[in-house]
């Protein structure tokens, strides 16, 4: 559903990028995917002229990768927010393994854009790679519960693909007889690649 707007004053381009980057938000989050998020589309949500969004976002694709962008600073800022400095490298590990989940459960066309569909390799964006700090939070994370002689960075990775794994797979096959809820799998995961492999 469209939204009527109020027009910003000269010198407020800024916040209708933001504006408009919410919109793209939105039409990703109620398609589901990529595909339905297009500069008219966008421009519809928004309440404003599609010339307005060419003003910010020459193409679609400089669109979706300010929403990339964007989204991975969301995603690393439920991480960074999931765990008190206090806490064990462990279950700093486990909540933002739960924070990760949490993500991808409340925000499926959003986590479906960073981790899904045809990636970065489809659009045009001139060999960027986003996510980096993400995942070098991820990675560092990691390297706090593994033993020095340990490769953090492929248990890392190795990590991030049975969680992603077990999100999707528990996501487009709820009728299957899952052992345990996703907190008991995550656990069996950090159990299986950080204590035991590294033990």
């Amino acid at each position: 559903m469209t939204r009527e707007r109020q027009r910003n004053k000269r010198g407020e381009g800024s916040q209708l990028r933001e504006e408009i980057l919410d919109a793209a938000h939105a039409v990703l989050s109620t398609r589901g995917d990529e595909s339905g998020v297009t500069l008219r589309a966008v421009a519809r949500q928004a309440g404003i002229a599609a010339q307005s969004c060419y003003r910010h976002f020459d193409t679609r694709d400089d669109l979706l990768w300010a929403l990339h962008e964007r989204e991975f600073a969301a995603l690393r800022a439920a991480l960074e927010g999931a765990s008190t400095p206090d806490a064990t490298p462990l279950d700093r590990l486990r909540a933002r393994c739960l924070a990760y989940a949490a993500y991808a459960h409340t925000h499926p066309g959003p986590y479906g854009l960073l981790f899904g569909g045809r990636g970065a390799e489809h659009h045009e964006w001139g060999g960027r790679l986003p996510g980096d700090p993400t995942s070098a939070l991820w990675v560092s994370t990691v390297a706090e519960c593994v033993g020095e002689g340990a490769d953090a960075h492929a248990v890392a990775a190795d990590l991030w693909a049975g969680l992603h794994g077990t999100i999707v797979l528990r996501r487009s096959l709820p009728a299957f007889p899952w052992p345990g809820d996703l907190e008991t799998a995550i656990d069996r995961l950090i159990d299986a690649l950080i204590i035991r492999k590294t033990a």
